[in-house]
């Protein structure tokens, strides 16, 4: 199994998960948004795989920290 690290692009609070840990993506799939000076930031899968959150709701991440990875096949 391979994983594929989902990092935040911006410094910000998390605002929403919009995929379930466990959750099942495919390739562009919103998994989090970042909230930002009033601006959501969204964070998509690289990948179709399974979610691994890494993070908690209003949590605070910091720029290009991993707040969840992909789980897939190959």
């Amino acid at each position: 199994m391979r994983t594929t690290d989902c990092r935040a692009e911006i410094a910000g609070t998390v605002a929403l998960r919009c995929a379930d840990d466990g959750a099942s993506v495919e390739a562009g799939d919103r998994i989090v948004e970042v909230e930002c000076m009033k601006t959501l930031w969204p964070i998509v899968a690289p990948c179709a795989g399974v979610v691994r959150h890494r993070i908690e709701l209003g949590q605070v991440v910091a720029q290009d920290e991993i707040v969840a990875v992909i789980e897939s096949e190959s």
